[in-house]
C-alpha cells in the first residue's frame, strides 16, 4: 500500500468551492429576506380640508402637543427594505370635509368622520396603505373674532428695598379669532405669558403672548410695563412752625406758649430714601426762602384761652413723600389792656 504525504490539491479546490456555495447563500438569503413581504404600523398625520372660514376641533385623537393635526395608527404593506427606512412623515392622510350645515356650524356641529386606505398617501415607492377603517371625531365651527380683556400674570419678587407699584398694559383688551361655539364658552379675562420681576430693582417693559384655550389665536402681543419703585421708609423730621390766621380772630390780643419764634413739630415722612435724604438736606440748612419745606398750623376763631392744639399742615414737600397728621400743642393767654 502506498502511503499519501502531504496535501492532495483536489481537497483545497472541494473547500473553497464550499465556502463559495455558502456565501452566495447568504446573498441569496439576504437578497430574499429584504424582498419579503411584511406590514408595519405607522403613526401618521391627517388633515382635514374645510373652507377658510370654518374651524376644526381634533376631540379624538388630539393633536400631540406643538401640531396642528392629529396622528392615527395606519399599516403599510411592503418590502422589508422599504418599511425599515419609512418615516411616519412620509404618509400623509387627508379628507375633504362636505355637507356642511349652516345652523350647525353656528352652534358647533359634532361630527363623526370616516377614513379608509384611499385617504392616505406614501411618498415611498413599492408600499401601500392596508385596507382599514379610522374614525376621527371632530367639532366644526363657524370662525368668529371676540374682544377680552388682558389681565398680566407676574412671578417673582423685586429686590429687597423695592415694590411693585403698578402695571401697565397696552392693548388692555384684544381681539381673539376662533370657532365662534368656542369663543361664546370663555369668559375673560385672559391672561399674559409670565412676566418674572425677581431681582428687578427699576421699571421696565417687555411684550408678551396673550395665553388662550387650543383652537382660539390672540391676534396681537400685549406691551407689559411694570414700575418697580424703591420700598418708601418713614423718618421723623423737626419742621418750623408759622400760624396762618386773620388780625380778626386775634382780637382780643393773645400771647403765644412757646413763643412763635420756638415754634418746631416733629413730623413723620414717607417715601423713597433719596427723597428723604434731600429733604433732611435742606430742613438742615434752611432759610425763609420760596419755595422751602415747612408746617404749619391754622387757626380759625373763636380762640379760648388756655391749653389747645392744631394739626400740623406741610407745604413745599417733594411730590413722591408724604406725611402723617401731627398735632401741636400750645397755649393762648389773653393779653390784658
Amino acid at each position: 500500500m502506498r502511503v499519501l504525504v502531504g496535501r492532495d490539491p483536489r481537497f483545497g479546490q472541494t473547500v473553497l468551492n464550499a465556502l463559495f456555495s455558502f456565501g452566495l447563500a447568504v446573498l441569496v438569503w439576504a437578497a430574499v429576506g429584504a424582498r419579503i413581504t411584511e406590514e408595519k404600523p405607522f403613526n401618521a398625520m391627517v388633515e382635514l380640508r374645510v373652507p377658510p372660514d370654518v374651524a376644526v376641533e381634533y376631540r379624538s385623537p388630539e393633536p400631540l402637543p406643538g401640531e396642528q393635526h392629529p396622528r392615527v395608527w395606519v399599516r403599510v404593506r411592503g418590502p422589508n427594505e422599504v418599511l425599515s427606512k419609512l418615516s411616519a412623515n412620509e404618509i400623509k392622510g387627508g379628507l375633504e370635509v362636505t355637507n356642511l350645515d349652516e345652523a350647525a356650524l353656528e352652534r358647533g356641529e359634532e361630527r363623526e368622520l370616516t377614513l379608509d386606505k384611499d385617504n392616505f398617501r406614501v411618498e415611498a415607492r413599492g408600499v401601500e396603505v392596508v385596507p382599514q377603517t379610522i374614525r376621527l371625531r371632530v367639532a366644526l365651527s363657524r370662525v368668529g373674532k371676540r374682544a377680552f380683556r388682558v389681565k398680566e400674570e407676574i412671578t417673582g419678587t423685586p429686590a429687597p428695598g423695592f415694590h411693585r407699584t403698578a402695571v401697565l398694559l397696552d392693548p388692555d383688551e384684544i381681539d381673539v379669532s376662533g370657532p365662534r361655539a368656542l369663543l361664546a364658552k370663555q369668559q375673560p379675562p385672559f391672561k399674559t405669558e409670565a412676566i418674572d420681576i425677581t431681582g428687578r430693582r427699576e421699571t421696565f417693559t417687555s411684550y408678551r403672548k396673550v395665553k388662550t384655550p387650543d383652537g382660539l389665536m390672540p391676534e396681537d402681543r400685549v406691551r407689559v410695563t411694570v414700575v418697580i419703585e424703591p420700598e418708601p421708609q418713614e423718618r421723623e423730621f423737626d419742621f418750623p412752625v408759622r400760624i396762618v390766621t386773620s388780625s380778626e380772630v386775634m382780637k382780643p390780643a393773645y400771647a403765644l406758649d412757646p413763643p412763635q419764634k420756638d415754634w418746631h413739630a416733629r413730623v413723620l415722612v414717607k417715601g423713597p430714601v433719596e427723597a428723604l435724604n434731600s429733604l433732611e438736606a435742606r430742613l438742615a440748612a434752611f432759610k425763609e426762602l420760596p419755595g422751602e419745606p415747612f408746617a404749619f398750623v391754622r387757626l380759625t376763631g373763636p380762640l379760648e384761652s388756655g391749653q389747645t392744639d392744631a394739626y400740623v399742615e406741610v407745604v413745599n414737600l417733594p411730590r413722591e413723600l408724604t406725611y402723617t397728621k401731627t398735632k401741636f400743642a400750645f397755649a393762648l393767654k389773653e393779653v390784658s389792656k
